[in-house]
């Protein structure tokens, strides 16, 4: 009982940043955040909008997200969500915001390798992206990953690989990975140039010394 009330107390201080906007909060009555009317009146002025500022012959478009891997959603932390955190719900968002998005290189963490091989990764595909992956080190599931737009770029070498951990260093004892790919424009004004891109996830910690 004192669980559910503080839990409601919690929930009418804080307000959701997310109810006033176009969209409004994906999580509904299930958010842990205030939805009241006075905080929608309150900042009814403000919505956010997206633009593309891409106008000269040498810009690309890059996109960066983590998925949140399926291993690290857990009831006691997404116990307001569960309905709306499981992947079969997210995928499909998440495949039409990248289409919306039209973006010539993805950057992705915490993916699963599971989801890269299966239908995610094969819809990508078809979307025209080739990718690359870099599992964490260890038992987990999940890892970082590449991809880019073959209408745009192609590439030069090997994908770079690099692993993180090393079981001697107490400041490196951590599963994680990075992945780096050397890319060449396919547009003729841009032949001689290369671009490096990467991606990591790696853990601040400040009591481990970070």
């Amino acid at each position: 009982m004192n669980g559910t009330t503080e839990h409601s107390r919690t929930k009418m201080r804080t307000k959701c940043r997310f109810y006033n906007t176009r969209g409004g909060c994906r999580y509904g009555d299930a958010c842990r955040f205030s939805h009241s009317r006075e905080n929608r009146s309150r900042n009814s002025g403000w919505t956010r909008v997206w633009t593309d500022k891409s106008t000269e012959p040498g810009d690309f478009k890059l996109m960066n997200l983590n998925l949140l891997a399926k291993s690290l959603v857990t009831r006691q932390h997404y116990y307001y969500c569960l309905n709306y955190i499981q992947w079969e719900y997210r995928r499909n968002l998440l495949l039409r915001h990248i289409r919306e998005i039209d973006c010539d290189i993805l950057c992705l963490q915490e993916l699963d390798e599971d989801v890269f091989q299966g239908n995610f990764g094969k819809s990508l595909k078809r979307l025209n992206y080739n990718g690359y992956y870099k599992k964490r080190t260890g038992d987990k599931d999940d890892g970082c990953a590449i991809y880019y737009k073959e209408s745009a770029f192609s590439l030069v070498c090997d994908p770079i690989m690099i692993e993180f951990k090393q079981p001697d260093n107490p400041m490196m004892d951590r599963d994680n990975v990075a992945l780096a790919l050397v890319l060449k424009p396919k547009k003729e004004s841009l032949a001689n140039q290369t671009l490096l891109v990467s991606t990591t996830h790696i853990l601040f910690n400040p009591n481990r010394g970070d």
